[in-house]
């Protein structure tokens, strides 16, 4: 094989002096552009390199035969509709995942909440288990056929069989729960559940312990010199090497780097339209590995869209 020369971009920020000074984030946003110089470099790849290597990226995860979901390398991206499914008005949605061609769902309140099969084309709920009435439904996760799925102020994770929805164990957390996700198979983090509690900090438990904490990161945003925390971590997805988060009450999805808590993106998701006058907030992100296809929908949303995702212009 030959050597593949290409061109790439690399951003740097401009020297502190030069910097325009940034109060709130709407404003970092607009004005992002100022505060980076521009560099244009020629790169060779090694053909022993491109050969070896192409296939796994920088958490370990082998993508040689998986489609692989566009992510633009400018910070901000937004969402394009690729196609519109219906989601139930009555579904208060805190967790979200796709597979084998369905979505499973967690739903909140209390004396509402539930966890269910939801069809994908019509939106049709092909089995549903209810949780008890103190209890108020959160985040969602699969390992291993089996689904986790947390509670927010009741210190409780229910585990089901995919299949049947039977209940397999509980397990108890000394945090809030809010959102709640797992890496695949192929990354060193397999195996176990990353959460969220509503502030700025992720934890890795073992499921096969109890669901102790392994390790807990915290999540930080660049704005200008400053490392400032990001709260209010919600519903969560591990897509390719990455973990996405809803922040609640925006419209916002950030895309946090796993090893560093560092967030090397955000999504304004502000263009999608729930079309419902009684919708909430956005949250539910759900991605299907075999497909590299991306869900977006909130909590009361008549709609749930698969996107793509492009570039935000400046």
């Amino acid at each position: 094989e030959n050597d593949v020369t290409t061109t790439v971009k690399l951003w740097t920020r401009k020297r502190e002096s030069t910097q325009s000074k940034v109060s709130t984030l709407a404003t970092n946003k607009k004005k992002w552009g100022s505060w980076l110089n521009v560099h244009t470099v020629t790169v060779v790849v090694k053909a022993a390199h491109t050969a070896n290597q192409s296939a796994i990226d920088t958490q370990g995860e082998n993508t040689a035969s998986a489609p692989q979901l566009y992510v633009p390398d400018t910070y901000w991206a937004v969402p394009t509709v690729v196609e519109e499914y219906p989601h139930d008005v009555g579904a208060f949605t805190q967790g979200l995942l796709f597979n084998n061609n369905t979505f499973y769902e967690s739903t909140g309140l209390y004396r509402k909440s539930t966890l269910r099969q939801v069809s994908v084309t019509d939106g049709v709920v092909q089995q549903s288990v209810a949780l008890g009435d103190d209890y108020f439904g959160e985040g969602l996760a699969l390992l291993n056929e089996m689904l986790y799925q947390i509670t927010w102020k009741e210190n409780t994770a229910f585990v089901y069989h995919k299949q049947n929805f039977s209940l397999v164990r509980t397990f108890t957390y000394n945090t809030q729960g809010w959102g709640i996700t797992t890496a695949p198979e192929g990354t060193p983090e397999y195996g176990q559940l990353i959460m969220s509690d509503g502030s700025d900090t992720l934890y890795w438990r073992d499921p096969s312990a109890d669901f102790t904490v392994i390790k807990t990161l915290k999540v930080r945003r660049m704005v200008g010199a400053e490392e400032l925390p990001v709260n209010r971590l919600n519903e969560l997805e591990w897509i390719q090497g990455e973990i996405f988060a809803n922040i609640w009450l925006t419209d916002t999805i950030v895309r946090i780097n796993p090893a560093t808590g560092l967030v090397v993106g955000e999504i304004d998701c502000s263009s999608l339209e729930p079309g419902n006058k009684d919708a909430n907030v956005l949250n539910g992100i759900a991605f299907d590995v075999d497909t590299a296809a991306l869900y977006l929908t909130g909590k009361k949303w008549a709609r749930l869209f698969k996107v793509t995702l492009a570039a935000q212009g400046l």
